[in-house]
This record gives structure tokens, sequence and C-alpha cells, in this order.
């Protein structure tokens, strides 16, 4: 949190409820942000109590994303060298994503001339790569440091839209 200097009242007492930068939280002096001298014109003046929740809940945000990093995923249903010491339930992750109208027709042209179409490969390598890290971050939230059993579905939506699921069991581990 930046030092922030608030405005004061009349009798020079620190008023109980004041507005700041939804930005960095300063102090609003008129129309110009005190702390990063951001154009306020445009903007949606804040209570301090508000901008401090928020900053509060990204601090939360961030460690969540931290410890997602750490999660193991095997798709064993046990992890040699570690024990299991908690099971904290099933855990999924999911994104879909829709191609564009050039993918589907280059993908047209190779079903009739044959070999890879790139941008459906990239398309659903994506999709795996985001599906697992938003696995990784339900399993965080559960509080667990592993998924065991991890496994892949796929399905298409109105033959436009991939859907990818990654899904396993969190659970807390330790090496043994």
């Amino acid at each position: 949190m930046t030092d922030t200097v608030s405005p004061s009242t009349s009798d020079g007492a620190e008023p109980k409820l004041w507005m700041c930068c939804p930005k960095c939280g300063s102090a609003a002096q008129g129309m110009m942000c005190g702390g990063c001298g951001a154009n306020l014109s445009y903007s949606k003046l804040i209570t301090r109590s508000d901008w401090e929740a928020r900053h509060e809940t990204a601090k939360v945000e961030d460690a969540l994303d931290r410890a997602a990093l750490e999660v193991i995923v095997s798709t064993m249903n046990d992890l040699p060298g570690y024990q299991i010491l908690e099971v904290h339930g099933e855990v999924f992750g999911l994104t879909a994503r829709a191609r564009n109208v050039l993918a589907n027709v280059t993908a047209n042209v190779r079903t009739v001339v044959g070999g890879e179409v790139g941008s459906y490969t990239k398309l659903l390598s994506d999709s795996r790569d985001d599906a697992v890290a938003r696995l990784r971050r339900a399993a965080a939230e559960k509080g667990a440091n592993a998924v065991l059993a991890m496994r892949f579905d796929a399905n298409e939506l109105h033959d436009v839209i991939s859907e990818v699921v990654a899904y396993g069991t969190a659970v807390h581990v330790e090496r043994k």
C-alpha cells in the first residue's frame, strides 16, 4: 500500500470516510490523484474502506495464484514418494473456446487434402493448458497441494466451440 495523506475536515481532524483513487488508493485531490497523478475526471472515486477491501481481495487472489503454481498434477492414482494426508474431493478446470471462421475453412480444406490443422492443434493445446491451470487453482482453493487421477474430457458444442475439462481428486500430500 502506498503512503497517503488523507484530506482533513475543517477542524483539522481526519474524516471517518474519504474518497480515494481507485487505481492506487491515494487521497483524491480535486480531479487529480495525489499519489499516482491519474486524471480522475472519468474515474469513479471509491471510499478508502472499499479500496482496502479490493486490495485485500487482490492479495488473496495473488496468494492463490502462487499456491496453484505449486500444485502437483498426476494421472496416477498415487504419487510415489508421497503419502496422502487428506483428501479434499473432486476438482475440475473447464474452458470453452470458439474457433474462428478462417480456421473452419482451413479445416474443411484439410479434410479433402489431408494433414494436420495447425490452428486446431494450437486451440486444443491451449485449451488443455487453461483447463489444467484452472484445475490447479481449484485444488489450491480447497487447500490441496496435489491432484491425483487427473483426466481430460473434450466435447464440441454447436460444431464451433471446443470444450475441454481437466478433472481429478484434490489431495494434500507430503514426502515420505
